[in-house]
C-alpha cells in the first residue's frame, strides 16, 4: 500500500509539472504574440537595437554582398540603417504566436545553428526552413518594467531545467561594435537589458 501511494504521489507531481510547463509555454506563447502583433508591423522594415546600448543594432556581419550566404554570424554593430540591420518580422503560419526575423539584405532568417542548445552558441542567418531553431516570439512586462524592451526567445526551449528558454543576448553585456550575439537563458526582469530590443 505505501509504495503504491509512494508511485501515486510521484506521477501526480510529474503531472503537474508537466502541466506548468504546457500552461506557461501556452502563457508565453499567447501573450508574446498579442503584444508583438501590436506594435510589429510584419511588413515593415525595421532596425533591431539593443537596449542595453541603443546605437547598437542587430547585424549580419560583412554588409553587402559578404552578408548574403549562409553561416555568416550575428553581431551588433553601430545603427546605420543599411539592409544587413534591417529586418522583417513575419508571422510563421504553420506555429501560431511565432515568428520569423528576416534579413531583409539576404531574405535569410534569424537562426540558431543546427538547433542548437548550448550556453553562448552565436547566432548566423540560413535559408527559412520552419526549424525550431529559427522560431522566436517576443517578452515584455510593461506592467511591472515600464519600457522594458523585448525579450526575442526561441522556441528551442521548453522552460524546463534541461531545456531553459534561450534569448537573443549581446555576448557579456558589452556596448561596442562586433559583440557577438549569441543565445543564452533568458531573464525575465529588467535586470539584463542585454537581452532586451527594440524595433524602430
Amino acid at each position: 500500500m505505501k509504495s503504491k501511494l509512494l508511485n501515486a504521489v510521484k506521477a501526480s507531481s510529474t503531472g503537474l509539472r508537466l502541466l506548468s510547463a504546457l500552461a506557461l509555454l501556452l502563457a508565453l506563447s499567447v501573450g508574446m504574440s498579442s503584444r508583438a502583433s501590436a506594435v510589429i508591423d510584419p511588413e515593415e522594415m525595421n532596425s533591431i537595437y539593443s537596449i542595453n546600448n541603443p546605437n547598437e543594432c542587430l547585424d549580419v556581419t560583412g554588409g553587402g554582398y559578404k552578408a548574403i550566404p549562409n553561416n555568416v554570424p550575428i553581431e551588433q554593430w553601430g545603427c546605420h540603417g543599411t539592409s544587413n540591420q534591417l529586418w522583417r518580422t513575419r508571422a510563421i503560419p504553420e506555429r501560431p504566436g511565432f515568428y520569423y526575423l528576416v534579413s531583409v539584405n539576404s531574405g535569410r532568417c534569424l537562426t540558431v545553428p543546427n538547433a542548437s542548445k548550448e550556453k553562448g552558441k552565436q547566432l548566423i542567418q540560413y535559408d527559412c526552413q520552419l526549424g525550431v531553431g529559427q522560431q522566436w516570439f517576443f517578452w515584455d512586462d510593461q506592467a511591472r518594467y515600464p519600457g522594458m524592451g523585448k525579450l526575442i526567445i526561441s522556441r528551442n526551449g521548453d522552460g524546463t531545467a534541461a531545456n531553459p528558454w534561450m534569448c537573443v543576448d549581446v555576448s557579456g553585456a558589452v556596448s561596442y561594435n562586433g559583440a557577438p550575439v549569441i543565445q543564452w537563458p533568458c531573464f525575465f526582469d529588467n535586470n539584463h537589458m542585454n537581452q532586451q530590443w527594440g524595433w524602430r
